[in-house]
Order: structure tokens, then C-alpha cells, then sequence
């Protein structure tokens, strides 16, 4: 029998409650895991660059969230929201009533809210608020209706926009509030999915009148917008870890096998981008002063900036500074094994075929980027660690299904990668939504060549030159080919290069002068061997021709060439000798835009090198 004195019963029956009430609310704090706390409006203010407009404005939930911990993504969120909801050309009613749809199609409430808020401020009927709520639309027009069937199926599965649909709004609301449409439903992807990671409450905003648009500026000096690649502190290398590491939980992921992702990505270079893109000329009179230093090769920076520039720019900001805050814990590999995940869960070839394009501007070969590709593509993630399993699967539970994310997911996030990489991958996943948006409404035709090493400044280092692959056509032996070329005058019938076996099959003598050719720039050129072989190079690099890069740089140590000068021709262009730096300047614009030599370089070549060299 329990003896317990009647003042120690007394004090357990009082604190009996007093501990269960305390262990119920912990249950409770538990469930309410969030990425980060809201911080005091004036806190957040504080930690924010200063404002051109709108300083100490009300921030909403989400913005006092992070503007501690991200300022100047915060910043550029401000700022691109502002832009999406007022700035746009598409009608405020109708773009208020899409960013309802979309929210609604992903399950988010506070976007609900908030667009329910702007529709009424701008004087929609409560027949038009009602009919969206309920799905019935009406109060809209069949045009409008089509806008809004659009923005639902952007939402819910963006790859199966149609021509013909993306058409229909071009003839209803021309080009520009097309793209802005585009745009919109993009952002809106994103921002939903922030949102609900961030567990930002409706009703506190609502009720501190936080759910407006903040009409709030900042100076562009405020935002950094050259591109600095983070520097590459990952392995390439996939750990090899033993079955019992493997997590996967979707029996379906693997029905898209690698190979038919493969196809997909052949099958979107071939596919016409559903506007006209514009010539950089007509695009750089869109973009501001210091954003691009160089004319761009990315079908999707000449559509959006081309036909959307108010709306492209702010979320441009919000890219270059959300990478730049966060690249010291968020690793490119890693990055864009998440972005591949996302890529996957919304059939994205075109951003599919970006991260092949990242991973090897980060330094991965293509063998390297088929291994990570494949594991990716399987049902067995065991070649990552748990906790890149556990951030991949929480990615494509953020595409496929976001508001089921939950503070269980968030905390397993926080516990995996500590709070700063959590908040960076939330941001991040959120973000590769707007991108995948982008490129499946205006099925952006994906690029043939490798369009990020001069994005990001960069040129490929020596051990990224690969070798060609199969050949296209057939390739015969060096005996057989000799037996089909004409008769020799000098020289002798040693081995050949491929080009020259595939071209004898069907032209023997043409196949002959090309070789001559080839003997005659490689050797009797008047040019010093070392230059011209570096003009080579400089050309091929243009090109993207791996072939001749390698001939190039064979040619370069044939003639005395160190392995430090090879290392710096394929290095940044910054670092060449000045005495190589003009003619191979020279050599990339006569291969890229030779139009806009100058006289003046022509002169100072002649000058230097005489009439017969610069021939």
C-alpha cells in the first residue's frame, strides 16, 4: 500500500494538471514546427536594407519570418510581390481571380485570402468571388474563363498546357498579357509553396490588415546583380552506401526510366517555343544596366524579359540574391539534385536539361551526370546519404502534393540539415517552381549546347573536354580508307583522324583536300604555332566543339606549350597573357558576332602583327 503524507497527495493532485497541461502543449508546440519565427515588424525593418518607398510599412507574416535570417531575399520577395500584383498587364480582376485558382488548386490558404482581398479591392462582384470559390465561374467571360482554366492547369500539370490553349489567350489577350499569365501562375507556384513551408498565418495578416501588397522599394544598390558562381566544395563522386541507406517511398517514381527521360529532353530540342524569341538587341532594352554584361543564349531569359520585362526583372533580383545569401550551405550538386527532383515531379524537360547543363558547369562529367541522373530516376536513392534522401523526398512531396507538407516533414528537415540549409532548400524548391512553370507554359525549346558556362563567365577546364562519342555515320578502318583516297604524293599512310575516315566512305577526294587543308592551317600558317593554336581553341570554345578544343590544345604542347599555359588558355579570359589577350578576342568575335569588330582592333592588329598575319 502507497503511503503518501496528505501534503505531499496535496501537491501532487495540484501539479498533476499543471504537468499534463505542460506536456499537451509541448505535443502541440511539436506540431507546430515551423522554419522560422515571425519577428516584431520593427525587428524586420531593422534588418532590412533601407527603403526608396514604404519604410516601416506593416510586413506581412511570411516577410518578418525572413527578413532576419535573409534580408535581402526578403527584400526582392517585397518587392516581386508587389510587382505581381499591381504592375502586370493582365487585368487586376482577372489576375487577382487567377492567383485565386492557383491557390486553390494547391491548397493554400493564405493565397486564398490574399487574392480573395485583392479581388474585392478592385470591385469584382461577389457573383465573380463566389464562382471561383465554388468552381462555376460565373460572372466571367468565356476568355476570361479560359485565363483561369489556364492558370489551374499550370498549377496542376503545366506539361499538359496545349498549343491550341496557349494560342486561344494569344488571340484573346495578345503576346504580352500571355507571357504575364505565364509569369503570374509561376510566381503564384512559388509563393504557395513558400508559404506553406513558412506555416504563414491568414489570420494574423488579416487581422493586422498585412494581407495588401506592401508598396515598398529599394535601391538597386541595395541588391548585387553580377552572377558569382559558388565555388565548387563538393565530391562528384556518388558514396557507395549499403542497401539498408536506401529511402524511397513513391512505387511509381521509377516509371519514367532515365532513358525515356533521355528521350524527352532530344524531344524538347526540337520542340518551337510557343512565342517568337526576340533578338537580344530588342530584349537589352528591357534590362537594367549591370544584370547581363553579355548577350544571352537562354531561350528563357530572351522570352520573359523580351515580353514581360516588369515582371521578370524583380524575380530576377529575387534569384541572383537568393542564391547569393544562401550559396555558403546550399551546395550546386546538391542544389540541383533537388531541382532535378522537381523537374521530375513536374515533367520539366527543358529545367531537366539546365541541371544536366549546372552539374557540369560544377564540375561533373557526363558520365558523372548519367550516374546521378540514373540514381535520381530509380527507385533506390542509396548512392546519396539519408538526409539527401530525405530532402529529395521532401521536394517531390512539395511538387506533387503541397499542402500536405506538414511540421513533421519541416522538423525532420531542420533536424537533417540544421535551420539555415532547411530554410535554403524550403526556399529553393519553392523557387524551382516558378522556373518549371516558365519553361512548360511557353515550352521554352531547350538549347543544344551548354548555355551556362557563359552565364556564369566560365569556361570549361581541360578535363571537361570529352571525347566524341559514337559517330554519326559509319567510320571505316585506316587501310580501308587509304584504299579510297587518291594515290599519295608524300607523306605516309599512317592513321587517320576519324572525321577523314567518315568522310571517305562517300567523298574520297574531298576527304584528301581536307586533309591538306587541315596540314596547311595546323602547320604552314604564317602565324606563330603557339598563337594560332590558341585561336583555335578560342574558336572551338565558341562553338562548343569539343573535338577541335583537344586538337587545339594537342597543338598548343606540340609546339612548346606548357601544361600552366593550356590550364590558363581554358581558364577565364581575364587571366590570359596581355599579348594573346587581343588576338584572341579578336578570334571570338570573328567566331560569334563579327559584324561589331571595331576598325580600330583590326588596326592595332595590323599594326602589331603586320598585313600578311592579320590575313
Amino acid at each position: 500500500m502507497l503511503n503518501i503524507s496528505s501534503r505531499r497527495l496535496r501537491f501532487f493532485v495540484i501539479c498533476l494538471p499543471l504537468v499534463m497541461l505542460l506536456h499537451v502543449y509541448q505535443v502541440e508546440a511539436d506540431e507546430r514546427v515551423q522554419l522560422a519565427v515571425g519577428e516584431s515588424n520593427e525587428a524586420a525593418w531593422q534588418a532590412l536594407p533601407e527603403a526608396i518607398t514604404g519604410q516601416s510599412e506593416p510586413l506581412p507574416t511570411w516577410a518578418r519570418m525572413l527578413a532576419t535570417r535573409l534580408p535581402l531575399s526578403t527584400a526582392a520577395l517585397l518587392e516581386l510581390d508587389f510587382a505581381q500584383r499591381t504592375k502586370s498587364p493582365v487585368a487586376a480582376d482577372l489576375r487577382a481571380a487567377m492567383r485565386y485558382v492557383v491557390a486553390d488548386a494547391n491548397g493554400c490558404d493564405y493565397a486564398a485570402k490574399t487574392a480573395m482581398l485583392d479581388l474585392r479591392t478592385v470591385g469584382a462582384s461577389q457573383t465573380q468571388c463566389d464562382s471561383l470559390a465554388d468552381s462555376s465561374l460565373n460572372g466571367w467571360s468565356i476568355d476570361q474563363q479560359n485565363a483561369l482554366s489556364f492558370a489551374r492547369n499550370m498549377s496542376l500539370a503545366s506539361n499538359n498546357v496545349t498549343d491550341d490553349e496557349f494560342a486561344a489567350l494569344v488571340r484573346a489577350f495578345g503576346e504580352n498579357q500571355t507571357a504575364s499569365m505565364v509569369l503570374l501562375a509561376a510566381y503564384a507556384n512559388m509563393q504557395d509553396r513558400l508559404l506553406m513551408c513558412l506555416g504563414a498565418d491568414a489570420a494574423i495578416d488579416g487581422d493586422n490588415g498585412t494581407l495588401a501588397p506592401v508598396a515598398v522599394s529599394f535601391s538597386s544598390d541595395a541588391f548585387n546583380l553580377q552572377r558569382l558562381h559558388p565555388p565548387a566544395t563538393e565530391s562528384p563522386e556518388l558514396p557507395k552506401l549499403s542497401d539498408t541507406d536506401a529511402i524511397q517511398e513513391d512505387g511509381s517514381w521509377s516509371a519514367m526510366t532515365f532513358d525515356q527521360l533521355q528521350k524527352r529532353l532530344a524531344e524538347q530540342r526540337a520542340k518551337p517555343t510557343r512565342l517568337p524569341i526576340p533578338e537580344w538587341s530588342k530584349v537589352a532594352e528591357n534590362v537594367p544596366q549591370g544584370m547581363f554584361d553579355r548577350p544571352s543564349d537562354i531561350a528563357w531569359y530572351r522570352i520573359v524579359f523580351g515580353y514581360a520585362p516588369e515582371l521578370a526583372i524583380p524575380f530576377e533580383r529575387f534569384m541572383r540574391i537568393s542564391g547569393a545569401e544562401t550559396s555558403a550551405n546550399y551546395g550546386r550538386i546538391f542544389g540541383t539534385s533537388v531541382f532535378w527532383i522537381v523537374t521530375r515531379s513536374v515533367e520539366c524537360a527543358y529545367c531537366m536539361g539546365h541541371c544536366e547543363m549546372n552539374w557540369e558547369v560544377a564540375g561533373l562529367s557526363l558520365d558523372q551526370i548519367a550516374e546521378r541522373s540514373r540514381k535520381l530516376a530509380s527507385e533506390d536513392w542509396s548512392g546519396f546519404s539519408p538526409q539527401q534522401q530525405r530532402a529529395f523526398a521532401f521536394a517531390r512531396k512539395l511538387s506533387q502534393v503541397p499542402d500536405s507538407v506538414n511540421s513533421a516533414d519541416l522538423a525532420t528537415l531542420v533536424q537533417d540539415h540544421g535551420p539555415d540549409l532547411a530554410m535554403s532548400i524550403a526556399i529553393h524548391t519553392s523557387r524551382y517552381h516558378y522556373m518549371t512553370r516558365i519553361s512548360n507554359g511557353f515550352q521554352l525549346k531547350l538549347e543544344s549546347e551548354n548555355v551556362f558556362f557563359a552565364y556564369w563567365n566560365m569556361q570549361k577546364s581541360s578535363n571537361q573536354l570529352n571525347s566524341p562519342g559514337k559517330p554519326f555515320v559509319p567510320v571505316v578502318s585506316d587501310s580501308d580508307t587509304w584504299s579510297r583516297l587518291p594515290k599519295l604524293a608524300s607523306g605516309k599512310a599512317g592513321s587517320l583522324p576519324t572525321w577523314a575516315k567518315a568522310i571517305a566512305t562517300q567523298m574520297p577526294r574531298t576527304s584528301a583536300a581536307m586533309l591538306e587543308l587541315d596540314y596547311a592551317q595546323r602547320v604552314s600558317s604564317p602565324l606563330d604555332a603557339k598563337l594560332r593554336a590558341k585561336m583555335r581553341w578560342v574558336i572551338a570554345n565558341a562553338n562548343r566543339c569539343n573535338y577541335s578544343q583537344l586538337d587545339a590544345i594537342a597543338d598548343l604542347k606540340r609546339s612548346g606549350g606548357t601544361a600552366a599555359s593550356c590550364e590558363t588558355l581554358v581558364g577565364a579570359p581575364e587571366n590570359w597573357a596581355d599579348d594573346d589577350r587581343e588576338p584572341l578576342e579578336f578570334a571570338r568575335l570573328m567566331t560569334v558576332a563579327a559584324p561589331t569588330i571595331e576598325d580600330a582592333m583590326f588596326e592595332r592588329l595590323k599594326n602589331r602583327y603586320g598585313e600578311r598575319q592579320v590575313a
